[in-house]
């Protein structure tokens, strides 16, 4: 029996380099799901995918993506919610600016249907911090990046971001005696996929 995969990819910057990726998994017989961040034009992404022979799928419901916010967690979320109804084996999270380093037939070959990989540590500094305090990156307004002055006006959705913020701050947050984190590059399974979306 055939393991299925399905490549995930957050695309915000590069279609030239979802168009490398589309054309590296068609040699492994990999379908794509691609979430386009909100703040842009998809058309070049979808120009760029034109040309894989293996399934291409845009998400029609888009995300606003900001760095470093959890709207990063949202749409990847949204995409393994997508692939995952397709009912595939495997599920590979990447960026439109990364492309994996081994040839087409090494990388099959690495990917087990019945393991996860992942990069995982506890976080410590700066990054220990960004759950113990509270921060809000989502949105033009608090975006660590450079954004122009007429991007960073504050619209409703700002608002209520800082609302449910305010809420939280007031409930407090789960003590935790460590913290990890990841690199959101990743190779999952249908099993800890199902885990992610309960």
């Amino acid at each position: 029996m055939s393991v299925r995969t399905a490549a995930l990819v957050l695309a915000y910057r590069y279609p030239i380099g979802l168009s490398a990726l589309a054309r590296y998994f068609d040699l492994t017989g990999t379908d794509m799901f691609v979430h386009v961040d909100a703040k842009i034009d998809e058309t070049a992404f979808r120009e760029a995918a034109a040309a894989a022979t293996q399934q291409v799928t845009f998400l029609p419901d888009r995300i606003a993506v900001f760095w470093r916010g959890f709207t990063v967690v949202e749409a990847t979320i949204a995409l393994l919610k997508a692939a995952r109804a397709q009912g595939y084996d495997r599920y590979l999270l990447i960026s439109d600016d990364s492309l994996p380093i081994v040839g087409p037939d090494t990388f099959q070959a690495l990917l087990s249907p019945e393991e996860d990989y992942f990069a995982a540590r506890p976080a410590e500094d700066e990054l220990r911090l960004r759950y113990d305090r509270f921060y809000m990156f989502d949105s033009a307004v608090t975006q660590a990046r450079w954004l122009a002055l007429s991007d960073r006006h504050v619209d409703a959705e700002t608002v209520d971001r800082f609302t449910r913020l305010g809420k939280l701050m007031k409930r407090g947050k789960k003590p935790l005696e460590t913290c990890y984190h990841a690199s959101q590059w990743m190779a999952l399974t249908w099993r800890s996929v199902d885990t992610i979306l309960k």
